[in-house]
């Protein structure tokens, strides 16, 4: 029986899940720290597996952004990855103010998932690309002489 729970996953469900995506996985301390500092979660079950996840991060007030949405890769293409963002969303419009802007970076050959929930491809309304870099890179870049 598969559930939506609104929930974070354990660390070490959510450590199984990241190893599926090819991103670097963290230590079950970092995975505990970075859940533990979430907004809000929602997890998939079926049969007591976590088999999908999806959490948001951020003010709450002004900016959300959706964080680590993960399908088991067993499970994806079935429709679960829609039921975890509408959770999602449906719970951010709980705690959330309407005006609240929600951002995502999507994996690549992912967006058109994101697109067809109604979020909008960067560049886009006058806003550009969407950037990201570590903290040693721009700390090495921008705090040495």
């Amino acid at each position: 029986m598969r559930e939506i729970i609104y929930s974070m996953p354990t660390p070490t469900d959510y450590l199984a899940l990241v190893a599926q995506t090819g991103w670097a996985l963290p230590t079950h301390e970092m995975a505990q720290a970075a859940l533990s500092a979430s907004l809000c979660g929602v997890i998939a079950k079926e049969n007591d597996e976590t088999i999908g996840m999806v959490r948001a991060v951020g003010d709450g007030v002004m900016k959300v952004y959706i964080q680590d949405m993960i399908v088991t890769s067993s499970r994806r293409g079935a429709g679960l990855g829609r039921m975890l963002m509408t959770a999602i969303l449906s719970r951010l419009s709980e705690t959330c103010p309407r005006s609240c802007m929600i951002g995502l970076f999507a994996a690549e050959g992912r967006s058109e998932f994101y697109t067809r929930l109604g979020f909008h491809a960067r560049p886009d309304f006058g806003f550009g690309p969407g950037m990201h870099g570590t903290l040693s890179e721009l700390a090495k870049s921008n705090c040495e002489a």
